[in-house]
């Protein structure tokens, strides 16, 4: 078997993309060099397919969060590419959030201790000073500072509690037919 037909055959037994789950949420910290350790269960979603490709994070600020840094793997980038293929190639907006993407977007190595080394300039661009929340987000994990983490799971609470009914009536019918049947 030639050395192409191996590589091709690797490639196509990679995880098909958008499969990477970044789950959970931790605080770390983030040392005087400015590095920060990535938890284990995250660095093994992010080990390459194929031993000697990039093994690291690929980051950029969040594009919706100012106060946030969108991290993850190559189906990261893969999937930020793909929603903008989704805009009309003539609009404006497709070429800036394109030229967004490919000059903000950096790709950061792990260090022997799984560690990356977040740049001064994006740590202040965001706020990020001692201490980082690392919070999975499926596809992407987001970095920053721990006091933003809670905000959101309250609010998204508040409205799963407000909107029970309507998550209700869209339950798998079977469900549905099962908690009629046990009234």
């Amino acid at each position: 078997m030639t050395e192409v037909t191996q590589q091709a055959q690797q490639q196509a037994s990679k995880v098909s993309k958008f499969d990477t789950r970044f789950t959970s949420t931790t605080i770390n910290r983030i040392d005087a060099k400015g590095r920060l350790s990535i938890p284990p269960a995250l660095r093994e979603e992010l080990r390459p397919a194929i031993e000697g490709d990039f093994f690291g994070v690929s980051c950029l600020p969040s594009l919706v969060d100012d106060h946030a840094i969108e991290c993850g793997g190559e189906d990261f980038v893969d999937f930020l590419l793909q929603l903008v293929s989704n805009v009309d190639e003539f609009e404006t907006a497709r070429a800036d959030i394109e030229e967004t993407i490919y000059a903000e977007l950096l790709k950061l190595s792990f260090d022997k201790e799984g560690r990356i080394t977040l740049p001064e300039t994006l740590r202040a661009q965001v706020g990020l000073t001692k201490e980082v929340a690392i919070v999975g987000r499926g596809n992407r994990f987001l970095l920053m500072d721990p006091s933003r983490v809670a905000p959101p799971a309250n609010r998204a609470r508040a409205f799963l509690k407000d909107h029970k009914e309507t998550f209700r009536a869209r339950a798998l019918p079977s469900i549905s037919a099962r908690k009629r049947d046990d009234r």
